[in-house]
Protein backbone atom coordinates (compact mmCIF):
# COMPACT_ATOMS: atom_id res chain seq x y z
CA UNK A 1 0.00 0.00 0.00
CA UNK A 2 1.75 3.19 -0.84
CA UNK A 3 1.24 6.62 1.01
CA UNK A 4 -0.16 9.37 -0.62
CA UNK A 5 0.83 13.36 0.42
CA UNK A 6 -1.92 15.26 1.84
CA UNK A 7 -1.01 19.04 1.66
CA UNK A 8 -0.57 20.71 5.16
CA UNK A 9 -3.68 23.12 4.52
CA UNK A 10 -5.84 19.81 3.56
CA UNK A 11 -7.41 17.76 6.31
CA UNK A 12 -8.92 14.07 6.27
CA UNK A 13 -12.15 13.44 7.23
CA UNK A 14 -9.99 11.16 10.21
CA UNK A 15 -8.46 14.42 11.10
CA UNK A 16 -11.56 16.31 11.63
CA UNK A 17 -13.49 13.22 13.46
CA UNK A 18 -9.98 13.75 15.95
CA UNK A 19 -10.42 17.56 16.31
CA UNK A 20 -13.76 17.51 16.98
CA UNK A 21 -14.28 14.41 18.96
CA UNK A 22 -16.09 12.57 16.54
CA UNK A 23 -16.31 9.20 14.72
CA UNK A 24 -14.76 9.40 11.16
CA UNK A 25 -18.11 7.82 10.04
CA UNK A 26 -19.88 10.28 11.13
CA UNK A 27 -17.42 13.08 9.33
CA UNK A 28 -17.86 11.16 6.20
CA UNK A 29 -21.36 11.00 6.51
CA UNK A 30 -21.91 14.74 7.02
CA UNK A 31 -19.82 15.47 4.36
CA UNK A 32 -21.71 13.30 2.14
CA UNK A 33 -25.16 14.92 3.03
CA UNK A 34 -23.68 18.77 2.92
CA UNK A 35 -21.38 18.21 0.04
CA UNK A 36 -18.59 19.53 2.15
CA UNK A 37 -14.81 18.91 1.11
CA UNK A 38 -13.48 17.03 -2.04
CA UNK A 39 -12.75 13.56 -2.79
CA UNK A 40 -9.04 12.95 -3.38
CA UNK A 41 -6.73 9.97 -4.28
CA UNK A 42 -9.41 7.82 -4.55
CA UNK A 43 -11.60 7.27 -1.32
CA UNK A 44 -9.89 9.71 0.61
CA UNK A 45 -12.13 13.24 1.03
CA UNK A 46 -10.06 16.22 1.71
CA UNK A 47 -10.96 19.20 3.83
CA UNK A 48 -9.97 23.00 3.53
CA UNK A 49 -10.05 25.07 6.31
CA UNK A 50 -13.43 26.71 5.60
CA UNK A 51 -14.45 22.94 5.38
CA UNK A 52 -13.88 22.59 9.03
CA UNK A 53 -15.22 25.99 10.02
CA UNK A 54 -18.40 24.63 8.30
CA UNK A 55 -18.21 21.61 10.49
CA UNK A 56 -17.39 23.54 13.69
CA UNK A 57 -20.69 25.69 12.88
CA UNK A 58 -22.92 22.73 12.28
CA UNK A 59 -21.44 20.92 15.91
CA UNK A 60 -22.07 24.11 17.71
CA UNK A 61 -25.37 24.40 16.10
CA UNK A 62 -26.82 20.78 16.07
CA UNK A 63 -24.19 18.44 17.81
CA UNK A 64 -23.77 17.13 21.05
CA UNK A 65 -19.95 16.83 22.21
CA UNK A 66 -19.86 13.67 24.28
CA UNK A 67 -16.20 13.41 23.86
CA UNK A 68 -14.01 16.14 24.73
CA UNK A 69 -12.39 17.62 21.63
CA UNK A 70 -8.92 18.53 20.89
CA UNK A 71 -7.95 22.11 19.39
CA UNK A 72 -5.61 22.51 16.98
CA UNK A 73 -2.72 24.48 16.76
Amino acid sequence: MHETQIPDTMFTTTEAAQRFGKDPSHIRRLCNEHDIGQLKYGRIRLLKQSDMNRLEKYFSQFGRNRKKTNPVA
